[in-house]
């Protein structure tokens, strides 16, 4: 039971979680395609950290994916698809 309850909230978190990060691509992609025509005092100090942590970033985003991929197989017990 209690992994049943584990699966249901890992659901909803990762995928709120997933709509929360495309919402912030999405406007890092509009700052930086308008970043000449629209003229803010923060957007070269959030680029420069991209910049500066962007493999960092990388790193830690594909630890979670890996260990949150070991939780669903190896501890929940969730076959991957059939295309995987």
């Amino acid at each position: 039971m209690d992994k049943e309850i584990l699966l249901q909230n890992l659901n909803s978190y990762i995928s709120l979680a997933t709509l929360i990060g495309f919402i912030v691509l999405v406007s890092l992609y509009f700052l930086f395609l308008f970043r000449n025509k629209i003229k803010l005092s923060y957007h070269k100090t959030i680029f420069d950290f991209i910049n500066k942590y962007s493999l960092l970033l990388g790193f830690l985003l594909t630890l979670d994916a890996t260990v949150l991929s070991l939780i669903y197989s190896e501890y929940l017990g969730v076959l991957p698809c059939g295309l995987c």
